[in-house]
């Protein structure tokens, strides 16, 4: 679709991911953003799996408080 120019150089992998984007883009902004879109489009779809995990961990944490003491 041609939205980003295609990479001309590589990034530092130290680089925070926008930044490297940015750069590896040749200086193009629409890469940055598009990389903070796909970060938060990561955390909605992870973030009910995580919520899930802290919660079956906090129910094994009391069952051990209650087995303990």
């Amino acid at each position: 679709m041609h939205l980003v120019n295609c990479a001309v150089t590589i990034a530092p992998w130290t680089l925070p991911g926008p930044i490297g984007a940015y750069l590896a883009c040749g200086g193009d902004w629409r890469a940055a953003v598009l990389n903070i879109i796909l970060i938060v489009i990561s955390v909605v779809l992870y973030y009910p799996f995580f919520k899930m995990y802290d919660k079956e961990l906090l129910e094994e944490e009391k069952a051990k408080e209650a087995i303990e003491g």
